[in-house]
């Protein structure tokens, strides 16, 4: 049996994994998210190269590990700032404020180029699904799906009849602020001027009459 350096072989493999996942992103932020090579992680992460293998099928598939252990982190934030009983305007708008918030933070422009650089499989069985053109995982998959959904059950309960056009303009406005905070915008002025336009949204959408209105 190999020498573990933790209690059971299981928090050794998971302690291992951690050290990978480190060392690949040390690594990807220190050039930009470009080159990974199994040299690098295995003294990055004061391994033997050929042990990589025992934990991810190629180098490369680090790249995705390392993008997933920021989801947990930026539902968290989100979370750590919704007020249950807040209205549903105001929830969006928290959604949206720490979204761009966390997209300063995590170095948003970062994380998506180093989707973009990944060279991971892009046919056949082991495919990553793809989103704007981008390889992704399914974490990362469901990610914005369970967002999409969010945003969309706050909305119908402002109004049902205009929830989804809303609240894909809503995805739309958030998704259009990162790239302002990826091209060094401020996240306070990107904030402000995205209140004005959900607020737009909000009058839209609590002002339109309801089917019911019309029986």
């Amino acid at each position: 049996m190999p020498k573990i350096s933790a209690p059971t072989v299981k928090e050794h493999h998971e302690n291992v994994f951690e050290k990978l996942v480190n060392a690949a992103e040390g690594i990807l932020r220190s050039n930009g998210g470009g080159t990974l090579t199994a040299a690098a992680v295995a003294q990055q992460a004061g391994i033997a190269r050929n042990s990589i293998y025992r934990y991810v099928k190629s180098v490369d598939e680090l790249r995705f590990h390392v993008l997933d252990r920021y989801l947990p982190i930026w539902t968290a934030a989100v979370n750590a700032h919704l007020e249950k009983d807040s209205s549903p305007h105001e929830q969006i708008l928290t959604i949206a404020y720490e979204s761009v918030a966390m997209a300063q933070t995590t170095g948003h422009a970062w994380l998506i180029n180093v989707m973009r650089s990944s060279h991971a499989p892009r046919r056949g069985p082991d495919e990553r699904p793809k989103q704007h053109g981008i390889p992704v995982t399914p974490a990362i998959r469901e990610f914005h799906e369970a967002l999409a959904g969010r945003i969309l059950m706050l909305y119908m309960q402002i109004n049902p009849d205009s929830a989804p056009i809303n609240a894909g303009l809503t995805l739309n406005l958030i998704e259009t602020s990162m790239k302002l905070i990826d091209k060094g915008a401020q996240a306070s002025s990107v904030q402000s001027s995205l209140r004005g336009a959900l607020t737009g949204i909000f009058n839209s959408a609590s002002t339109a009459p309801r089917r019911a209105d019309h029986a």
